[in-house]
């Protein structure tokens, strides 16, 4: 599926070498991103197991984008959050595999937050909603997560930080 592809990404990259980056880019750093996307798995998670057993489902990610909800996750050591991603992707996953066409095109009411921004704040299709979360989502914090050590292998001997190479 789209969504184990997304995952397997995002673990490929997490249990590289040198993913474990502690300079920000942008708002995080690399142990914030992965902080962040378990919180989101947790969301969907929930929202999904609603979903399947014809529950009130609606999804919002706002605990997912709080920096001081992040921060608190991130403190926890870089193994430990990579091992949360992996169990919770895989809860997901299952999850999202037991989706049949009804369940797939309920309608639940999304709010995302990026930043300050709401992006998303109306009924989706939950089926759309997991989509939108391998395809956009997961891919662009892949790409968040592969920059980050991309930056850190450049600066090596330079004395700069990412941060400052990116103003």
């Amino acid at each position: 599926s789209a969504l184990r592809a997304a995952y397997d990404i995002v673990l490929s990259i997490a249990t590289r070498d040198d993913a474990h980056v502690t300079q920000p880019f942008e708002a995080w750093d690399a142990r914030e991103y992965l902080a962040h996307l378990g919180i989101t798995d947790e969301l969907f998670i929930e929202t999904t197991r609603s979903v399947l057993e014809d529950r009130p489902a609606s999804y919002d990610n706002a605990r997912a984008s709080f920096k001081p909800s992040v921060a608190a996750r991130a403190e926890a050591p870089w193994e430990d959050l990579v091992d949360a991603i992996r169990s919770s992707s895989q809860e997901l996953c299952a999850l999202a595999d037991q989706l049949d066409a009804d369940h797939s095109n309920r309608l639940v009411h999304v709010r995302v937050i990026d930043g300050l921004k709401v992006t998303v704040d109306q009924p989706l299709p939950w089926g759309q909603a997991l989509m939108i979360q391998a395809t956009v989502h997961l891919r662009g914090h892949a790409d968040d997560l592969t920059k980050l050590a991309a930056l850190q292998m450049a600066d090596i001997g330079s004395g700069q930080t990412p941060a400052k190479q990116l103003r």
